[in-house]
């Protein structure tokens, strides 16, 4: 049976990057191919841009066998509709035994860039010891933050020097300059009704 890391907690406290390196370096020795540090970068950068999702695990006990296994969805990086599906086989020691991803580079083992970008998601999870966190409390995102609201006269706030009242006479100067180019039918309508009372 398959648990969300969102429901219960991952197991694997003592997982790292140390983990990460001896898989990759297996990889290294075994084929001889040396472009496995490229993976590794491209496995974070898909990590940090967000491409990981769905996190789930199958237990030890569960299935029997001695190990966890961790699946993701990573949204494939040039095609936008397109989801493999990596797993890793990890020992409840850390050691990480296999890996496969459902893309093209991700045979048995896999060593792909979506196989990295959920390594790097479970040694995340580790690190910031979300297995740890509460998940009894309500969250409280969509409740507004008090604030704390302290009256004050505009006149302090943009301590203004004016201290004459504005007149309908002070107004007919500041309506005169709009005139021209810069004139729109209700300015224009505003100085003829100023000019009806004046008279």
């Amino acid at each position: 049976m398959a648990y969300s890391i969102e429901s219960r907690p991952l197991n694997l406290k003592a997982f790292s990057m140390m983990d990460i390196y001896k898989y990759s370096e297996r990889f290294s020795k075994q084929s001889g191919n040396r472009s496995i540090l490229t993976k590794l970068r491209k496995g974070l950068k898909l990590f940090r841009d967000k491409f990981v999702s769905s996190i789930s695990f199958s237990e030890p006990e569960f299935q029997g066998n001695g190990f966890f296994t961790v699946r993701a969805k990573v949204r494939a990086q040039m095609k936008t509709r397109v989801v493999y599906y990596p797993s890793a086989d990890i020992l409840p020691t850390c050691e990480i035994l296999n890996a496969r991803c459902t893309c093209p580079a991700g045979k048995d083992p896999a060593f792909c860039k979506h196989t990295f970008a959920l390594l790097h998601a479970i040694d995340d999870y580790i690190k910031k010891e979300m297995f740890s966190a509460p998940i009894e409390k309500l969250q409280t995102w969509h409740q507004p933050r008090p604030t704390k609201k302290d009256p004050t006269k505009a006149s302090l706030l943009f301590k203004c020097r004016c201290t004459k009242t504005p007149t309908l006479d002070s107004n007919k100067f500041a309506l005169k300059k709009v005139r021209g180019i810069f004139a729109t039918p209700f300015a224009e309508t505003i100085i003829s009704l100023n000019k009806n009372r004046i008279v």
